[in-house]
């Protein structure tokens, strides 16, 4: 819980500044659903950018590959692979944003790089590197559900737990109210009598 204390301390200072900050300030998330209220009630505009379609993943990816990178049949002398290429890459990887695009080239470049510089690549190369990064990112997706999963089962037995334990203080408490109850109808009685 300390990691929550130190998270609100840090949003508390965050909500500070932009109350004092006289001017634009520009907040950039892929995870819009995590971001806190009170900065939501804070911004003035908000804009959607979606995720690259096919042919926007396709120039993404064109861009990003160096245009003399060396390869077995240069589609031209500074294009490597056809713009067909780049489609059918842009199809293995669809929901990618323009950052696991460049990460997955710079991945693949990483993994050919040799120290004598004798490197050639493939269109090959290029599609096995975008399907490697389709089935890590499906992994960690995976595995991050799990992960949540399992946070929402340990918080709802930890509920459950703390039912049962109300519960059972209830009803420790509605036992001790009869007791004293009960004895209080026996010192009366015997008063009475």
């Amino acid at each position: 819980h300390g990691s929550d204390q130190a998270l609100n301390s840090l949003r508390s200072q965050m909500l500070i500044l932009l109350e004092e900050h006289r001017g634009v300030v520009l907040f950039a998330t892929n995870l819009v659903t995590n971001f806190d209220k009170a900065f939501q009630s804070r911004m003035l505009k908000s804009i959607k950018f979606d995720l690259p379609n096919e042919e926007a993943r396709a120039m993404i990816i064109k861009g990003k590959i160096p245009p003399r990178l060396p390869v077995e049949n240069p589609y031209s002398e500074n294009q490597p692979f056809s713009d067909d290429v780049y489609l059918e890459a842009s199809k293995l990887i669809e929901g990618f944003s323009g950052r696991e695009i460049r990460n997955a080239v710079l991945d693949l470049l990483l993994r050919k790089a040799e120290p004598d510089g004798d490197v050639i690549f493939s269109e090959e190369d290029l599609l096995e590197a975008f399907r490697k990064k389709k089935e890590e990112k499906e992994r960690l997706e995976n595995e991050r559900k799990v992960i949540k999963k399992k946070k929402i089962r340990s918080k709802m037995m930890e509920e459950c737990e703390s039912e049962k334990v109300k519960e059972e203080l209830k009803a420790e408490s509605k036992g001790e109210e009869a007791e004293s109850k009960s004895e209080t109808s026996e010192i009366v009685n015997n008063d009475e009598s």
